[in-house]
This record gives structure tokens, C-alpha cells and sequence, in this order.
């Protein structure tokens, strides 16, 4: 349109995007995968040596967005599982140790994330996507 300044239709276009999104962050510690996790770091901090357990992220964490059309949801599992956590918690600390568990911990224990996003983006095409990272147990 003759007159509009092109950085008006530049402002319009990003007010509209936002106004199309909704965005809902929930970081949930209050479960019992998130304490479990939390008493098997601490197990794996004090009986392996030199144990480094920064990386290992005990948290749930859910986000879901909403963006004219496309839901998309991301998810974080602590690093280590209830099955790991409990399985960690009943050995000793020379089975940590000798079993291989403190250093399979320490390399691959990582939060499990999840992504799925369906719907339609803004240019109206269809999206369907899931995706996702694990880790082998690191405690059997």
C-alpha cells in the first residue's frame, strides 16, 4: 500500500507472530524420578572417585508452544531413570566401582529429551515430527 512505511508492515508482521504464540515452560521437581535421580548422583558423587556429577541433570522440565497452528512440545527426563536410580542406589561402592557403573555414569549419563511437533506451520504446511535422544543404562 502506497504511503506505509516498510517498517510499519515489518512491525505488524512480528506483532502478528507473537500474537500467535503461546508459550507454557513447567519445570516440575516435586516427582519421584527427580529425587531418585538426585539420591543416585549423590550416591555416584560419594563412592566413585574423582566423580565429576555437574553434567548429570536431575530435572523435569515440560515445554509447550503453541504458534498459530503448530504445537510443539519439548520434554527433559533426569539423567538418570528411576530403574538407574534405584538399580545405582542398591550397590555398594565397590560395585559401583568394579562393575563400571561410576564411569558409564560419568560418559553417558545425559537428560532424556523428547520433541513432537504437529500441525501446521505458518506457511501451512503439514508437520508431524518426533524426535528424541537416550542412553544405554548405566546401571543394569
Amino acid at each position: 500500500m502506497r504511503g506505509v512505511p516498510t517498517g510499519c508492515w515489518f512491525a505488524l508482521a512480528i506483532t502478528s507472530v507473537l500474537a500467535c504464540a503461546t508459550d507454557n515452560n513447567n519445570e516440575i521437581d516435586f516427582r519421584d524420578d527427580v529425587f531418585n535421580c538426585e539420591d543416585a548422583l549423590d550416591r555416584l558423587t560419594s563412592c566413585c572417585p574423582n566423580f565429576d556429577g555437574r553434567p548429570i541433570v536431575c530435572r523435569h522440565v515440560r515445554h509447550h508452544d503453541n504458534s498459530c497452528g503448530l504445537d510443539t512440545y519439548d520434554t527433559e527426563d533426569p539423567a538418570l531413570n528411576s530403574n538407574e536410580s534405584s538399580c545405582i542406589q542398591s550397590k555398594s561402592c565397590a560395585e559401583l566401582q568394579s562393575q563400571g557403573i561410576c564411569a558409564k555414569a560419568q560418559t553417558q549419563a545425559r537428560a532424556y529429551t523428547s520433541h513432537s511437533a504437529t500441525g501446521t506451520d505458518i506457511l501451512n504446511d503439514p508437520t508431524n515430527d518426533h524426535s528424541g535422544t537416550t542412553h544405554s543404562p548405566v546401571c543394569p
